[in-house]
């Protein structure tokens, strides 16, 4: 499954619509519906732009994979992210559980980087305010 359908698979499990993603990162809803179309090609930026949006890690729409997930809408209302796994065995379960637990350090660690950034954007600010 290419990048631009797994895009589309977890946009439409997310129950959101191609204008409301375009909408989000201010680009025409051709333009988004070129990356699910596999039309144009997605820079990493726009790749973590997208992720934020759909509430996932880049590496999960990247490694997304429909025949192991499926949607959870009452899920999602109650806060969850919206997806379930199916586990057919123990052992599935234990990768899945260590992939989970990757999954899990990548986000923190994007979110630690954020962080970072907005925290050198408030030092200069400031700096530019007291200078």
């Amino acid at each position: 499954m290419n990048l631009g359908l797994k895009l589309k698979k977890v946009r439409e499990h997310r129950n959101l619509t191609q204008e409301y993603l375009a909408e989000q990162l201010d680009c025409s809803i051709r333009t988004y519906a070129k990356y699910e179309n596999g039309e144009s090609n997605i820079t990493v930026a726009q790749l973590e732009r997208i992720a934020t949006i759909l509430e996932v890690t880049p590496e999960f729409i990247m490694n997304y994979d429909d025949s192991k997930i499926f949607n959870n809408t009452f899920n999602h209302q109650q806060g969850g992210n919206g997806f379930v796994y199916k586990i057919e065995s123990d052992m599935e379960s234990l990768n899945l559980f260590k992939e989970l637990l990757k999954e899990k350090d990548i986000h923190i660690s994007l979110l630690e980087k954020n962080i970072d950034a907005m925290q050198t954007e408030i030092n200069n600010l400031s700096s530019k305010l007291n200078g």
